[in-house]
């Protein structure tokens, strides 16, 4: 860089420009403050020496910005508006520094003078500082639907948009092409002009310490954050056999959640104070298979480190919940319930779904003695709650423990228009976040509106993380958001057995959380679907009182025992029943109000669901990544996008129960079908429902084997060669009378015969040979010809230009000759030079996988299976098995020539490229007929088989 300085022409300050402008489109930010500084040295201390924009200046102050000193950012962006007041985008940025430093009352200022300068790409930002101090006035709305009126605009009409940032989707209704265009416009999705170089995905074999697949955790909230606490516990119980694991810290921030994480995983490494593409290029040299970002469009985001692809699988998670709209991330991990499968084009990654839940946490870790010691009969005394009010036993709590910037006005409303309808007995709380000085004023402003007191808005002070759920228990009902419900606030009140008001229903994932976690609760009693039913509910249960005791008399112990059975219900009816029969015992027993039956029934559930199962949640994330990194490296094998498929983990009806076997949608031919069945042991289980789980839109077809020229046919013998085959008993066959005609002009075609043995999958250009149209599977109306593979009967000799065959050659036997007569059948109907493409189980790793002592006894038995056959009909058994020396012998000794191993054929989504437990369980091999001088052919065929990649070792 020194170097690189002396060389510049400081006299030509266009030339400076131009190039820290580059520099900034390529994470250079180092680089650009060592330029201007050295221009700075030259010109006595001044920076800006002419009225060009950006200023030098501003330009300096963003690549502080892109470091995260936002305090010495703030300081040039202020430098900058002095020399130049009408420099709006200096004003813009400005307002996102003083953003990012919570200094809420300034940025709005800040974006409020590049609005009155005209500067549209304010209107975001605005929006969003205003709504963190919860400003929803006259001027809001205005600026509101200005916004979403530009948004529209800028859908329509690319070339003329003024918004260049999604920071306030959240606060309107746009539809998802319109929020999805206006994402992709954003800063952080932009990619990088500078991309790196990544690793290359290959084989990964858990056995071997330098084969276990690497992960990258990415993200600025390693610190203080919800992010850091929620994912400690995965850190500290992933499997370190089988995931080497990294976190990449963008800050220097640290917390006790960061060092703990930092003592927990392998590798903790801080980024702070780096260029972005030097950030990248050092995640690179750790040789990373998937990289996860943590952030999304948040503050201090690492998606522009990510934006020059330092890994070869690169997803989003956990951040902000919607997409990123960034080419360079691949896919986004999430569960059924926050993305339905039908909403997936709201994203433009593909999607990783993991169910029960995508919201991972680590509370039965680290706050286990809430659970031990704090109940339903035993909370902290509402005295002793850290507020600016104070409060009595017999007074009713209202909480929202959301962060202000997610409570919409719609919400203050309908909290208000309840609390409006109690006495001075109940007060609502909210917790004193950052912008809460701000917000706590407009609080009470619509207090007043709303003709309630001031006097019963109040407000919890933060407490340390030992404590603040002990805290939490003295609040008697939690109120959710509609805009990013749930999340850590949701799982804080559901661990601290509080009952919790929420929404669901929503068609976006930032309203979704909430309806994911109560599903993983297996319980829904106070998830609702409309503002009205959230009213009512919350009316149900606080008016239910003391005074609404029956004169029926109802004996006490059938009361305890009614009680005593509901906790396992998820029926809010069982409730009711148990509420009435308890109203004349109140006096007595003050656990059984309905409201305390409710805190009861959730407490129970905290143990007992699979919400807060953090160990089951580990196991699901490790199935789930290392699914990913092998359908990715078999996506690009068929020369797909690496992200070509949606991955689905199955869902059972009991979260408890998951059967883990992942469903890969095929997103380009919008299949239905499930093109890979991947069993708990991670992978392609697919040997004995070969039939079943191949999709039926493979994407292969005949263009992968390339002719150079037509086929010249001379040869006389286009009739039936027919051959003499004495078949053993053993060996199932149908006879003659069962074969199908050929097509009557399949030897006129201008075109080559390519014959697919044993295929079930029409393919352009294919022609499935099988012995019968009816399988174990089903009927098929896909195979073209019936035959015995070693019967070709009608095929001419030197007839066909290509014979593909998977798993099925270890069908034919030794015994009764099968075997080489059928090797020998289709070399005599190839064209010289005519290639043959065959899959067999290979028995070296087969055997290998059998003697694994990792395996279960399911797979071991489904390893037998591979050697002996499934065994679902008569054909369906295995006589013969082969290795790589063995075929290659047998192949030669037929008369093959250019005898080769591959790896992928890239022609069909079938067993050939099977991978179970980690093993490539398929030997692929490639052969041609040896060319025959007396025969005038004149074709040549090509292949775009993968080499075979001998690292594997067997």
């Amino acid at each position: 860089v020194t170097a690189f300085i002396s060389s510049l022409n400081y006299n030509d300050l266009n030339e400076i420009r131009n190039i820290t402008l580059l520099y900034l489109q390529q994470g250079k930010y180092i680089d650009i403050i060592s330029i201007i500084n050295e221009l700075e040295n030259l010109n006595h201390g001044i920076i800006n020496l002419d009225d060009n924009l950006p200023s030098f200046s501003s330009i300096k102050g963003v690549a502080y910005h892109g470091l995260h000193n936002h305090s010495q950012a703030e300081y040039l962006f202020n430098q900058s508006i002095n020399h130049n007041k009408y420099d709006s985008r200096s004003w813009i940025n400005l307002g996102e520094t003083q953003l990012l430093q919570l200094k809420f009352n300034q940025s709005i200022q800040s974006f409020n003078q590049a609005l009155l300068l005209g500067d549209l790409t304010a209107l975001p930002r605005v929006i969003t500082s205003n709504a963190w101090c919860n400003k929803y006035d006259n001027n809001y709305e205005y600026l509101l639907s200005l916004y979403e009126k530009e948004s529209i605009n800028c859908y329509n009409n690319p070339s003329n948009c003024s918004i260049d940032s999604s920071i306030a989707l959240e606060y309107t209704n746009l539809p998802y092409n319109v929020q999805i265009n206006l994402q992709s416009k954003a800063p952080l999705s932009q990619e990088s002009i500078l991309p790196i170089k990544s690793k290359k995905i290959t084989n990964i074999n858990k056995k071997t310490k330098k084969k276990r697949l690497k992960v990258g955790l990415i993200s600025s909230d390693f610190g203080i954050h919800p992010v850091s606490s929620l994912i400690r516990g995965m850190i500290q119980l992933i499997d370190k056999n089988i995931i080497e694991l990294y976190a990449f810290a963008i800050n220097n921030e640290m917390s006790w959640w960061s060092y703990n994480i930092s003592e927990s995983i392998e590798h903790f490494i801080i980024l702070n104070q780096l260029n972005t593409i030097d950030s990248a290029i050092y995640i690179a040299s750790k040789h990373i298979d998937i990289l996860i970002d943590l952030n999304g469009h948040t503050k201090n985001s690492g998606l522009p480190i990510l934006s020059h692809k330092p890994a070869p699988i690169q997803l989003s998670y956990l951040g902000s919940p919607t997409t990123t709209a960034a080419s360079f991330i691949h896919y986004y991990l999430a569960d059924y319930v926050v993305i339905p499968p039908e909403q997936s084009k709201q994203f433009t990654e593909k999607l990783i779904l993991l169910p029960p839940s995508y919201l991972v946490n680590d509370y039965i870790l680290t706050q286990g003695d809430v659970v031990k010691h704090f109940s339903n009969n035993n909370r902290l005394h509402k005295s002793s709650l850290l507020t600016n009010k104070s409060f009595k036993t017999n007074q009713f709590l209202f909480g929202v423990l959301s962060n202000n910037q997610k409570i919409t006005y719609d919400m203050i409303h309908v909290w208000y228009n309840v609390f409006r309808g109690f006495g001075y007995h109940s007060h609502i709380i909210f917790l004193n976040f950052a912008s809460l000085n701000c917000s706590y004023n407009n609080y009470l402003s619509i207090a007043k509106y709303n003709g309630i007191s001031t006097n019963r808005i109040a407000y919890m002070n933060l407490s340390n993380w030992q404590d603040h759920l002990v805290h939490k228990t003295a609040i008697d009902m939690v109120l959710d958001t509609s805009n990013k419900n749930g999340h850590t606030s949701g799982l804080d009140a559901l661990w601290a057995g509080i009952p919790f008001i929420s929404l669901g229903g929503s068609n976006s994932m930032s309203k979704r959380a909430s309806e994911s976690m109560y599903k993983a609760l297996d319980n829904e009693i106070n998830l609702v679907y409309s503002l009205k039913e959230y009213e009512d509910l919350i009316f149900e249960y606080s008016y239910k009182k003391r005074n609404e005791i029956t004169n029926k008399v109802i004996n006490k112990k059938e009361v305890v025992k009614i009680c005593s059975n509901i906790y396992l219900s998820n029926d809010l009816n069982d409730i009711d029943i148990c509420y009435n029969k308890t109203n004349q015992y109140l006096t007595n027993l003050t656990g059984y109000n309905k409201l305390s039956i409710i805190r009861n029934h959730l407490q129970s559930l905290r143990t007992k669901s699979s919400l807060f199962d953090i160990n089951s949640w580990v196991n699901r994330f490790t199935t789930i990544l290392l699914s990913t990194f092998d359908i990715s490296r078999l996506s690009l094998r068929r020369h797909h996008r690496i992200n070509h498929y949606h991955i689905f983990a199955k869902v059972t009806n009991n979260s408890r129960v998951y059967n883990q076997s992942i469903y890969v949608y095929d997103s380009i031919n919008h299949s239905t079908n499930d093109l890979f069945y991947i069993n708990k042991a991670k992978y392609a289980n697919v040997l004995s429902n070969r039939h079943k789980y191949i999709s039926n839109h493979s994407t292969s077809n005949s263009n992968n084997i390339v002719k150079s020229k037509k086929v010249n046919d001379n040869n006389e013998n286009k009739g039936s060669n027919n051959v003499n085959i004495t078949i053993s008993p053993r060996v199932a066959s149908v006879d003659r009378q069962s074969y199908s005609s050929l097509p009557v002009d399949l030897f006129t075609r201008d075109e080559l015969i390519m014959l697919n043995i044993g295929g079930m999958v029409s393919q352009p250009g294919w022609l499935n040979v099988n012995a019968k149209y009816d399988t174990p599977y089903g009927s098929s109306s896909k195979i073209d010809i019936i035959r015995n593979m070693y019967d070709l009967e009608g095929f001419p000799n030197n007839s066909v230009a290509v014979i593909y065959s998977s798993h099925t050659l270890e069908h034919s036997g030794i015994g009764d000759g099968t075997l080489f007569r059928t090797l020998e059948e289709w070399k005599r109907v190839l064209l010289p030079g005519g290639l043959v493409m065959i899959s067999v189980p290979n028995l070296r790793a087969i055997f290998k996988l059998y003697l694994d002592e990792s395996i279960s006894i399911s797979e071991r038995w489904m390893a037998t299976l591979m050697i002996y056959g499934a065994q679902s009909d008569e054909f369906d058994y295995h006589l013969i098995g082969f290795d790589e020396y063995t075929l290659t012998v047998i192949l030669n000794q037929v008369g093959y020539c250019n005898i080769t191993r591959v790896g992928s054929f890239n022609l069909f989504s079938d067993t050939s490229d099977m991978i179970y437990h980690n093993y490539t369980i398929s030997l692929n091999m490639i052969a041609r007929k040896c060319l025959d001088s007396s025969i005038d052919s004149d074709i040549e065929i090509n292949h775009h088989a993968e080499p075979y990649d001998r690292s594997t070792g067997y």
